[in-house]
């Protein structure tokens, strides 16, 4: 994520008791990422490839449609063996300072607990 913000957000999701965040992608019930573009169906195909079809093959499903850059400030929740988009946010980072990297993980790790705890 730019200007390490997922460091910010691993570090808020675990003290907040929202999420565990685990080292190995591979034992990862979900994913977060900036970016939705080619570069990270590749890298969801070669780390979580679909039973049956080689590791090197394209995703082309239509939940790929969503591919492209994202706006700077945008974060997504995936389910990387479904290969759906459960949760996004925008929040703007105003600076690459610590102070306002770690606000803005603070209000998306928020805005993430609401949704998952208040329905």
């Amino acid at each position: 994520m730019a200007n390490e913000l997922d460091q910010y957000l691993a570090s808020r999701l675990t003290s907040s008791d929202v999420l565990r965040v685990v080292l190995d992608s591979t034992k990862a019930d979900v994913v977060f990422t900036d970016k939705l573009d080619g570069a990270f169906w590749a890298w969801l195909a070669m780390t979580y490839p679909i039973p049956g079809k080689p590791s090197d093959s394209k995703f082309t499903s239509k939940t790929q449609a969503v591919s492209g850059k994202a706006d700077q400030g945008t974060v997504f929740l995936v389910d990387p063996k479904a290969r759906v988009v459960l949760w996004s946010t925008y929040d703007k980072v105003r600076s690459a300072s610590p102070d306002e990297l770690d606000r803005a993980a603070a209000r998306i790790v928020k805005h993430l607990k609401t949704s998952l705890y208040t329905k």
